[in-house]
């Protein structure tokens, strides 16, 4: 064995515990970046998968009502391959375990061949035979209500009561991800999706001979915006909002948003951890070539190069790399196959295989070891720098000057044990500084853990602060004000507020975005938007306004002029003017007066819902009269929706939460072990000198702990501010347009954090009073003169 080789092994098992201290953060941030690629592979091959297999459609079309011969005739516009026209509507469920009335989207099946587009995937039962009143249930829906093949629900078809057979159950790609309408997570208990035979479901809705929802494929080279611009000509006659392509599809939409979050992640939190990592690196590869300069010189005046040496050194760093990629590895993949179960909870497939991407592992380790290495190559310039002569030399003595202590006369005041701590620290700015940024470290990245403050922070400001309604009613189609009237009349209701929902693109310029208007009025108390106080935001007479988001997507701001296009209707189009701008965290919304919505719609007093105020205590009678009321489409509580989104965040955010602070805890270890261990180091003679002069055990240790505690002390106000500056790099690395993470913390999240770090501070220091009971004394003081 070669005689570096040797020292290597003897290095790494001299430093053993720093070396797994550092290792173990490695080993975290690789673990992050590989549980994130193997769920981003899964969810991604998942989706592919089913999508090729069930023939999910490029292009959606909705409508008000239109001929089957329309059908014909957007098959033949250029770039589409294939055309299914179907028909779908919203219903709602009598379900006796729910009290307040359940929604449904039900979608038209062809009975004795398949579809052509958007096929579904059987998983019990059997398919629609044509039999009187049959359908099929989605997974979710029939799991959460224990539904299966023989039983029955009522359902509320066109203001008509009618029981429906189960016979199936059965997935879509088109409702991987189902919400309701107005929901923000899914509910699977309140929400579902039903399939029934063609003719049956035109009956039902009046709609024989005609559709109102067509899905399209196009051809390979087909461009999605030129054949949707070929595409409203021909829709615009028979009103809705017209075509879309998949990337608003509101399933599609929701899952391409959960891969960019992983992707996202995989690009920024390695590497925080990684920078630690060569951080730690850095300052012991430094500490152990001072210590060592003596044995550099003896190999230089035996031949060994410059290089060599330097290469020794840094393959002592490259060893700790690899070891914490070796335990970051499968650690990581073990992770991602727990997580992958929690997303199998919200993304729905027939099929989700636990995938793991080698080559991306491969680069993504080897990255994490190039950076951690890359750390220690400005400490291994040391070993290069050193000629034999040099190194064989002790190191030159420090020039000592008065200190500020000193000089403010406080020298009498101050004890002598902590005069020599304030030197120390003091008369070595630079070591106190990288002892004090790699404990602050420790404490940003555990307060970058405190996630869920954020979470909190927008579920009381979306459902809490801007909307405190109990419930809202969604109606099937535009109703008169007067409806209002009657909602009030309903027993329990104590107070309603209209609104009118509008689907439009918005254009400025070459910057266009598909969304919705929601008007409301002025003096609306149960639903409205905030200002970035939080505070509600009265609506103007006239103009529209829109989230910061949105304003951001289309380069516009206040003042400036916007066309909207409408797509109900006879689809007019408006320029309305850009008055405010509102901070919102989820979706992209736009806000107008409801009264000047209905102005630029050049319609009456018309409105899609209400939000509605009630009393708990009459809630049961009200949910009846409203499952009979005609003209209801949908039902959405907004308490059971702040339950659900609490226990969703929860259940899905646990484990991930959980493995974070366990990670940001064992660097908070690995820094603070680290920092007392250099300390001891490098204070070894000083101490061991007072020893032989006759201070106790207690006394140096006092001397050593103090030092290591005042930097902790010190490093725990920057760490937070450098916590809350990453907390703002992952909030603008997580802005999209499905939601913002906004960077809040809560103040127990600060002193959770601070705790934590000084806890390992005290666990290390118990480890160093050890050693200082084992200080070899002659050991320590033989140097040469």
């Amino acid at each position: 064995m070669r005689a570096l080789t040797r020292k290597l092994l003897r290095d790494l098992f001299r430093l053993k515990s720093q070396a797994a201290a550092i290792a173990g953060v490695v080993a975290a941030g690789v673990a992050v970046s590989v549980l994130g690629l193997c769920n981003l592979e899964t969810l991604a091959q998942s989706q592919a998968r089913f999508y090729d297999q069930q023939r999910f459609a490029d292009v959606f079309v909705s409508l008000t009502r239109a001929p089957l011969a329309l059908a014909r005739r957007l098959g033949d516009v250029p770039g589409v391959a294939a055309v299914e026209p179907r028909i779908v509507g919203q219903v709602l469920v009598d379900m006796p375990a729910v009290a307040e009335p359940v929604s449904a989207r039900m979608v038209s099946m062809p009975v004795g061949h398949r579809p052509v587009l958007n096929d579904i995937a059987l998983r019990s039962g059997r398919e629609l035979s044509g039999g009187r009143l049959e359908v099929l249930v989605s997974e979710p829906f029939a799991a959460a209500h224990r539904i299966r093949p023989g039983g029955s629900l009522t359902v509320i078809i066109n203001n008509r009561r009618r029981t429906l057979t189960v016979v199936g159950i059965a997935l879509s790609p088109e409702f991987i991800y189902a919400i309701s309408p107005g929901g923000v997570f899914p509910d699977d208990r309140r929400f579902g999706v039903l399939w029934m035979a063609e003719d049956e479901l035109a009956a039902a809705f009046d709609l024989t001979g005609a559709f109102n929802d067509a899905a399209i494929k196009l051809t390979p080279a087909a461009s999605v915006a030129d054949v949707i611009a070929r595409l409203d000509p021909l829709l615009s006659p028979f009103g809705g909002p017209g075509a879309y392509g998949r990337a608003d599809q509101m399933s599609h939409w929701y899952l391409e948003g959960e891969l960019a979050e992983l992707r996202t992640t995989g690009q920024i939190l390695p590497y925080v951890f990684a920078a630690v990592a060569a951080f730690l690196l850095n300052i012991v590869v430094s500490r152990l070539i001072a210590t060592q300069r003596e044995q550099i010189g003896l190999l230089k005046a035996f031949g060994y190069s410059s290089w060599a040496i330097a290469r020794h050194y840094a393959t002592f760093s490259l060893v700790i790399a690899l070891a914490g990629v070796l335990v970051g590895v499968p650690l990581g993949v073990s992770l991602g196959w727990m997580l992958s179960g929690l997303y199998g909870e919200f993304f729905h497939f027939p099929e989700m295989v636990f995938l793991v991407p080698t080559p991306g592992i491969v680069t993504a380790a080897a990255a994490a070891a190039a950076v951690t290495v890359a750390g220690s190559l400005f400490a291994v310039r040391g070993a290069l720098r050193l000629s034999a002569a040099d190194a064989m030399r002790p190191p030159r003595p420090a020039t000592f000057r008065r200190t500020v202590i000193e000089r403010l006369g406080l020298r009498a005041v101050l004890p002598p044990w902590f005069r020599i701590v304030l030197r120390n620290v003091e008369r070595r700015p630079f070591r106190a500084l990288l002892s004090i940024t790699a404990v602050a470290l420790s404490v940003a990245i555990m307060l970058l853990g405190a996630l869920t403050d954020s979470l909190e922070f927008i579920i009381e400001t979306e459902l809490e602060v801007a909307q405190r309604q109990t419930s809202t009613v969604t109606f099937v189609e535009p109703r008169p004000r007067r409806v209002i009237t009657e909602l009030a009349s309903f027993d329990g209701v104590l107070h309603v507020e209209p609104f009118r929902l509008v689907p439009v693109t918005f254009r400025s310029g070459p910057w266009s975005h598909r969304g919705s208007i929601t008007g409301m009025p002025t003096s609306a108390s149960l639903v409205r938007p905030l200002d970035p106080a939080r505070h509600a935001l009265r609506l103007p007479d006239d103009g529209v306004v829109l989230s910061e988001k949105l304003a951001r997507k289309l380069h516009v701001a206040r003042g400036a002029t916007l066309l909207i296009e409408v797509r109900e209707g006879t689809r007019p189009v408006r320029s309305v003017v850009v008055v405010d701008t509102v901070q919102d965290y989820l979706g992209t919304p736009a806000y107008m007066n409801l009264a000047a919505l209905n102005r630029v719609l050049r319609e009456g007093p018309a409105i899609s819902g209400a939000h509605l105020l009630t009393d708990a205590r009459a809630e049961a009678r009200l949910y009846d009269r409203l499952k009979e009321t005609p003209g209801v489409a949908g039902f959405f509580s907004t308490r059971a929706a702040r339950r659900s989104v609490r226990e969703t965040i929860q259940r899905s955010m646990a484990t991930s939460l959980s493995f974070l602070v366990a990670m940001a805890g064992m660097i908070a270890f690995g820094v603070a072990y680290n920092t007392s261990r250099i300390a001891l180091s490098e204070r070894a003679w000083e101490l061991a000198t007072l020893r032989v002069m006759g201070f106790t055990r207690g006394e140096i240790g006092l001397i050593l702990l103090t030092e290591v505690a005042l930097l902790v002390i010190m490093a725990i106000p920057l760490g937070l501010l450098l916590g809350l500056g990453l907390g703002h790099l992952v909030s603008a690395a997580f802005d999209s347009e499905q939601y913002r993470i906004p960077a809040v913390f809560a103040r127990s999240s600060y002193g959770f954090s601070a705790l934590v770090v000084m806890t390992a501070a005290v666990v290390s220091g118990a480890i160093v009073w050890r050693l200082l009971g084992r200080l070899d004394l002659i050991a320590v003081l033989k140097t040469r003169e």
